[in-house]
């Protein structure tokens, strides 16, 4: 049996992210300046940017710190897997594809 840490793709646990941003708070992904976007930098990160820092971004969204990596937010502490670089490639085609689709980049 294998590990959820390791073994769930990251494009399902940035999309447990967005759903959950999606729901506190629509429209987020307007918010985002993917040029800073940086996953693995407390400031500009996703929430970083949108909630000012890493921290209140969790607090704001009922999740513990330990959790962030299970909405994409973050990777895993016991999983070498989940490298920022990927991390930041997920968040920014989905940020990409949700501006596409809100009509405009």
């Amino acid at each position: 049996m294998g590990d959820f840490a390791t073994d769930t793709p990251i494009p399902l646990l940035v999309a447990q992210g967005v759903a959950l941003l999606d729901i506190k708070r629509p429209g987020w992904f307007k918010d985002i300046d993917l040029v800073r976007l940086e996953l693995d930098n407390c400031n500009d990160c996703v929430l970083g940017q949108i909630y000012g820092y890493f921290d209140p971004g969790l607090r704001n969204l009922g999740i513990i710190e330990d959790d962030a990596w299970k909405f994409g937010f973050s990777r895993s502490f016991d999983s070498n897997m989940r490298t920022w670089d990927e991390l930041n490639e997920v968040w920014t085609v989905t940020i990409i594809s949700r501006r596409m689709r809100e009509g405009g980049l």
